[in-house]
């Protein structure tokens, strides 16, 4: 009896700690502050690519908007035989605002085209503005006295290859700053060096 009492308790094999123990222990400080560190950088580098192409989306807005009104200003010049003789009073933004309630409502004579219209339809249904809004970003329209000149500009965000091919230099008056080189996009009539409008204030 005491003979097999002693096999049996020889052949018991006692085992170390499970291994799932050794795995319960979590992470360390330092683990933790290297994953919170990838997960940072992986996030900056995501919305600083986001905003890029936030931005180039924006600018292809805005080349898209003056293209737009140019053609609209093209077609108001065959009516009327100038473009329109906008008000310069107050900011670069009530220009505009004139300009685009005369190219959306022209019989309103006073308070936008400042000049008697053959034609009083729209001429576009809503004369677009810059896709982050009116200031600082507005849209600039400005012209001759003669009518026979203009400008239209926008300022983008990003180096654009429109920029090789739009007007550069300044409308009427030297180093007015409308239209320099850089991220100031600008379409419209050469400089024929007419008569300007007085600059808003």
């Amino acid at each position: 009896m005491l003979f097999f009492r002693h096999r049996a308790l020889t052949s018991m094999r006692f085992l170390p700690p499970t291994a799932s123990k050794r795995g319960e222990r979590g992470f360390t400080l330092i683990e933790l502050l290297v994953v919170v560190l990838i997960i940072s950088f992986i996030s900056s580098v995501t919305l600083a690519n986001l905003n890029s192409v936030r931005a180039k989306g924006r600018d292809a807005v805005r080349i898209s908007n003056l293209t737009e009104i140019r053609k609209a200003m093209l077609l108001f010049y065959e009516d009327n035989g100038r473009y329109p003789n906008i008000n310069t009073g107050g900011s670069w933004l009530d220009v505009f605002r004139r300009f685009q309630r005369c190219l959306q409502s022209p019989s309103n004579v006073v308070d936008s085209c400042n000049m008697a219209v053959t034609n009083t339809a729209p001429y576009m249904s809503k004369v677009p503005q810059d896709p982050r809004g009116d200031s600082p970003n507005t849209y600039i329209y400005y012209h001759c006295q003669t009518g026979q000149r203009y400008r239209l500009r926008a300022v983008l965000e990003r180096d654009n290859i429109a920029l090789r091919s739009d007007i550069d230099g300044s409308l009427v008056i030297s180093g007015d700053g409308l239209c320099n080189d850089g991220l100031q996009y600008c379409l419209g009539t050469p400089d024929d060096g007419c008569a300007p409008t007085p600059p808003p204030t």
